[in-house]
């Protein structure tokens, strides 16, 4: 029985661990996402990340076409999605997951909502910047240096919701 309890108590540092693999073998530059485009890139992720996170329902509410979004900003998207699915997984506790992607006049915008536990924003941005906070800062920099802007609402008990808009 003691066996067993340890064969269980390993399977989640597994899953991270595969995860992870994954993650970091997708590099900065998926090729999916030139040769199958955004959209299906994001779909397989999101399959992928429910194959290891069955627990986690990711709701996709897609209501853009490929072409509406700029090749210059694919891979932006696609990053700031893997991160922010990445700390869901990590720290969130949560259930639910919607995943937005639509065109609001002429701008892109991208919302990642949780149902998890939250967090302070203020206090994990300008903390000694762990995991997590290094995860917010790069998901940031990457849509400021793709011309947009971030916007992570959080707080302890209300789930997360991380917003990014590109003008158009």
């Amino acid at each position: 029985a003691s066996g067993l309890r340890s064969l269980r108590a390993l399977f989640p540092v597994v899953q991270e661990a595969i995860f992870e693999v994954r993650r970091i073998s997708m590099g900065l530059r998926p090729a999916t996402l030139d040769d199958l485009g955004l959209l299906a890139t994001l779909s397989w992720h999101c399959r992928t990340f429910q194959d290891i996170y069955a627990d986690i329902a990711i709701e996709k509410q897609i209501e853009i076409q490929e072409s509406e979004v700029p090749v210059k900003l694919r891979t932006a998207i696609y990053r700031i999605v893997q991160e922010a699915l990445n700390n869901v997984a990590k720290h969130a506790k949560a259930d639910r997951v919607v995943l937005g992607l639509r065109k609001t006049g002429s701008a892109i915008e991208l919302i990642i909502t949780d149902d998890g536990c939250g967090f302070d924003v203020d206090e994990v941005l300008k903390g000694d910047l762990g995991e997590r906070g290094l995860g917010l800062a790069g998901m940031r920099q990457r849509c400021e240096n793709s011309g947009g802007s971030l916007h992570i609402d959080s707080s302890s008990g209300t789930g997360t919701v991380i917003r990014a808009v590109w003008p158009g």
